[in-house]
């Protein structure tokens, strides 16, 4: 449990979204796996520019609700 706490709280901001988008894509199928690959810097993307926007929360909420409805 101290694992899952320390990755919650510590660590570096993901890349691509923040930390609850990540939490509701890993609801998908193959989410968990997109997390673990996309959630640092990608060898072959090109890295975020600083002051970029990222997926948030609410938006990733919504489109796991319509990809899930929709499937």
């Amino acid at each position: 449990m101290d694992l899952l706490d320390h990755a919650a709280r510590g660590g570096p901001e993901p890349f691509w979204a923040t930390r609850w988008a990540w939490s509701w894509l890993s609801l998908l199928p193959g989410g968990v796996v997109a997390c673990l690959l996309l959630s640092g810097p990608a060898p072959l993307l090109p890295s975020q520019r600083p002051g970029s926007r990222r997926l948030t929360g609410g938006w990733a909420l919504l489109a796991v609700v319509a990809v899930l409805w929709l499937r």
